[in-house]
């Protein structure tokens, strides 16, 4: 199961997850592949594979799917839809 504690207060958001990392788990929540990641965050696509592999450690998910949902119950999805044009 996906857990929500454990707040960094530093980060100020869930699971202690940095400003990049919620940046990547928010496309990974729109269906974006490693690659597009990185084509739209301007990084190099192994900076994409360490978030990918950080992310789940820090939220208690075991796959991107997880993550996806994780991603929507914290609304962490909301920012990237309203950027969107």
């Amino acid at each position: 199961m996906i857990s929500r504690a454990g707040e960094t207060p530093a980060s100020g958001y869930p699971g202690g997850l940095s400003q990049r990392e919620v940046d990547v788990l928010r496309l990974i929540s729109n269906g974006k592949t490693d690659r597009e990641i990185a084509e739209e965050l301007i990084i190099a696509i192994r900076t994409v594979n360490t978030h990918v592999g950080n992310i789940p450690k820090k939220i208690g998910a075991t796959n991107r799917a997880e993550a996806a949902v994780y991603a929507s119950g914290d609304d962490l999805t909301l920012e990237a839809e309203e950027d969107s044009p």
